[in-house]
């Protein structure tokens, strides 16, 4: 399994052990508004996914940034064995550096 496929695995499980039906309803919110699943967004572009979030949550900050930070950041920083790196994650999505996200 590519480093790539055991991250979308591990995301997938992480989200739907933790928070049942929250990954059906992030992709239908993500398909409906990019035509992509939320896992696969999150892969481009975490920044999107992080507004998609924040929209749906009506602009509540503090419980978007809660959400991603378990949701997609924990997987990644659990996977790189990690933990100290979500916080800089975080402020990477929030600050629309997708880029760098994946090159650390």
């Amino acid at each position: 399994m590519s480093t790539l496929e055991e991250l979308r695995y591990k995301i997938h499980s992480y989200i739907s052990s933790r928070v049942p039906g929250m990954l059906n309803l992030l992709n239908i919110l993500s398909i409906s508004l990019t035509g992509m699943d939320c896992i696969t967004l999150f892969l481009t572009s975490p920044s999107k996914l992080y507004q998609l979030i924040l929209t749906h949550f009506k602009g509540d900050i503090t419980t978007t940034d809660y959400t991603f930070k378990i949701l997609f950041l924990n997987p990644i920083a659990e996977l790189l064995k990690k933990p100290e790196i979500v916080d800089e994650l975080s402020h990477m999505v929030k600050t629309g550096n997708d880029i760098k996200i994946f090159l650390n």
